[in-house]
């Protein structure tokens, strides 16, 4: 069970919108800032990271491409959040747009490729799938993901002092 003096402001709806972990956490068990701590105290799995042919793959596709693909992944993440409803009706506005606009077809030489990049992004957090978005979607999705975090658009003061945030808007 979780002791409540190991939570911090990062940690906030963990796993799905939590911040990157605290390293003083990870090195040492416990962190100075406590709840205070924009950082998130909770376990985190090791981060995932795509290979090169995977990194590939996905820089070879469109935007509305991308949005097909990854979107989907991120909004299986999303089913449970029903307070984030702004965050997922706006990303599954954009995916279907995408859809309209002809993004359907994501085509990879071979297919086994393909399967192996959507079971390496079901592993990714939220955050990162987002990322690899950044450049596809409307900034009001980031807006809105921000929110859903419970932080500013730009800036969240966590006690400490502010703490940017990961997408520039």
């Amino acid at each position: 069970m979780l002791q409540m003096s190991i939570m911090s402001m990062g940690s906030l709806s963990h796993p799905a919108f939590c911040n990157a972990p605290c390293v003083h956490m990870i090195k040492n068990g416990y962190c100075d800032a406590g709840a205070s701590c924009g950082f998130c105290h909770l376990p985190h799995s090791k981060k995932v990271r795509l290979n090169k042919h995977q990194r590939q793959f996905l820089q070879s596709l469109d935007a509305g491409q991308k949005v097909v693909f990854i979107a989907p992944i991120i909004l299986q993440k999303m089913e449970g959040f029903s307070e984030q409803v702004l965050f997922v009706e706006e990303l599954k506005k954009a995916m279907e747009k995408s859809e309209r606009e002809g993004s359907i077809s994501v085509a990879c030489k071979k297919q086994s490729r393909q399967v192996q990049l959507t079971r390496v992004l079901e592993r990714m957090t939220t955050t990162a799938l987002l990322e690899l978005l950044a450049t596809c979607l409307p900034s009001e999705i980031f807006r809105l993901y921000e929110a859903a975090r419970g932080e500013g658009p730009l800036l969240h003061d966590v006690g400490s002092g502010p703490v940017m945030l990961l997408f520039p808007l």
